[in-house]
This record gives C-alpha cells, structure tokens and sequence, in this order.
C-alpha cells in the first residue's frame, strides 16, 4: 500500500497511514462537534476506511448525532485521543479522520466550512477552497467527480462485505 500520509495518537499507541488523499476536507462548527471537541470546530477528513491502515488498540463509543442516526467515536484505548469518526448517516465503507491527528496537517486544509451558522462569533472561519454553508451542502456540486466515484465504489464495497 503506497502512503499519502500518516499520523497518530498523543501517546503514540496507535499509529495509521493513508494511501489516498481525502475524499473532502470539513471545517465543522456545528454545536455536536464543538462540544465533543471542546473547540470551536473540529477539521475531518472524509476518507475511505479501506485506504486506513491502523496498528494498535481503538475504543469505540456510540455517540448521538445531529442527524438523529448517531456516530460511533473511535479513540486511542490508552490516552483516549480521537481519531476519526462512523457517522451512521453517511454511506458504509467511508470515516471521518480528525486532521489534527496527521503527522502533517497542512496536507489537508479544510475544502469547506458546515454549519457556520452554528460557529462561536468569535471563531474566524478558515478558509475554505470549495466554499463556507450554513448547514450541509449538495455533495454532487460541491464534491470533485474523483471523490464522488471513490465514495461510491467504497459503498458498494462495504455493502457486499
């Protein structure tokens, strides 16, 4: 498996490698992530959960979601650190990485901002190459062709597992 990228917990217990670039980068400011974060927003990239590569041992916590169907956290089992999420709203076989987890976070800036509306005022938003929603967004308009492909095959994927 050829790496793009990798990255670990704070203790180093659990370290993962990524074969390809994000499906898209979210800056999210809404009211779930701040709190779980305790940020102002939290910087997810959405990847396929067969390009992740992980080595040591996860706790996973089913949590409520904003969408009603919940998420399910996955954390270093020694120093707790989060490293991505399962919304179950979102298609099987993708994840959300917590980008500041990356042994290089400049790899992957935020390709948009959700749910500004729901950001602190005093929070400035980052920038944003694809655009800034105050909700969700239209993923076919946003999202490159590649990316929309890529989520695809990794849904059928995961449903025929």
């Amino acid at each position: 498996m050829t790496t793009w990228a990798s990255g670990r917990c704070l203790c180093e217990a659990v370290t993962y490698t990524l074969s390809h670039r994000p499906l898209i980068v979210h800056a999210c400011h809404c009211r779930d992530c701040q709190r779980i974060t305790g940020s102002p927003f939290v910087v997810n990239a959405w990847v396929v959960e067969a390009d992740l590569a992980l080595a040591g041992a996860l706790e996973r916590r089913s949590l409520s979601s904003g969408s009603g169907k919940g998420q399910e956290l996955s954390t270093c089992a020694a120093c707790g650190c989060a490293l991505f999420t399962r919304y179950l709203l979102t298609p099987p076989g993708t994840v959300f990485l917590r980008v500041a987890t990356l042994d290089d976070p400049a790899l992957a800036p935020p390709d948009v901002n959700i749910y500004a509306s729901a950001r602190a005022p005093w929070a400035p938003l980052p920038d944003a190459a694809r655009g800034t929603f105050d909700g969700y967004y239209d993923m076919k308009t946003v999202w490159a062709p590649d990316s929309l492909a890529r989520m695809r095959a990794a849904a059928l994927a995961a449903a025929s597992a």
